[in-house]
């Protein structure tokens, strides 16, 4: 990876981590799913994923022949942690929706299939050797996890606009309804990168390390998200104080 996608990649491993973390811990004294679903979410799509895949290429030739093994290690932690984000979002947004239990089962489904045809088709091994992918299942695959934080980021944004109407008139707390709004730019801001990502896989089926527009866009959003992240989990006094001065 090129030190340039370094900055704003793994800042957002970073961010995603301590937060992923965090809510795990809280989940330890909750028994809460919003908790458990939210940190496997971060955790999954992020830094274990991301960990796990630089395990398998620094251990492991990969080939054509590679064994499931090594797509249960670098791709499934990925699809589990979407699936997860998928289920947060249910829970903490649509869980009095009756079409939000459609909406979600569509999505898990979804990425079940795309998971399994990314399998099957062998052009899995082609996110760790570098080399030119064929076929619609990369593609396929990085859209629909890139569907996830899109639909997350609709839901938070819509809910932080109503929440903004109760404020007028002192039913909703401005600090509740700016994380909401933070979390909205976060997630908007992973499905950018998952955007970019697909839209490169269909233009030249290679990773984006050869191409300095992919790779500064993709670490761009990965900043601003480990920013919206920070500041939404781990805000600083001052920009509490901020926030509260706007009632």
């Amino acid at each position: 990876m090129s030190p340039l996608a370094l900055v704003g990649v793994g800042a957002f491993l970073v961010a995603g981590g301590v937060v992923g973390v965090r809510m795990l811990w809280l989940y330890a004294r909750t028994r809460r799913s919003p908790e458990l679903l939210l940190g496997l979410g971060l955790l999954g799509s992020g830094a274990v994923g991301v960990a796990l895949e630089i395990a398998v290429r620094q251990t492991h030739q990969v080939g054509e022949d590679s064994p499931w093994a090594m797509f249960a290690l670098t791709l499934v932690p990925d699809y589990l942690g979407a699936a997860s984000l998928a289920l947060f979002g249910w829970r903490v947004f649509l869980g009095r929706e009756r079409w939000g239990t459609g909406v979600a089962i569509l999505v898990v489904l979804g990425l079940a299939g795309c998971a399994t045809g990314e399998l099957l088709s062998g052009q899995w091994v082609h996110y760790l050797d570098g080399k030119t992918s064929s076929g619609p299942w990369i593609p396929l695959g990085l859209a629909m996890r890139g569907l996830v934080p899109a639909l997350l980021s609709a839901l938070a944004l819509r809910s932080h606009r109503m929440m903004r109407r109760r404020m007028r008139i002192g039913l909703a707390e401005p600090l509740v309804a700016n994380r909401v709004l933070l979390w909205g730019v976060a997630t908007l801001c992973s499905a950018l990168a998952h955007a970019v990502a697909t839209v490169h896989r269909c233009l030249h089926g290679a990773p984006m390390e050869a191409h300095l527009w992919a790779v500064g866009l993709v670490s761009l959003a990965g900043l601003l998200a480990a920013g919206a992240l920070a500041l939404a989990f781990f805000p600083p006094r001052a920009y509490e104080r901020w926030v509260e001065s706007r009632r």
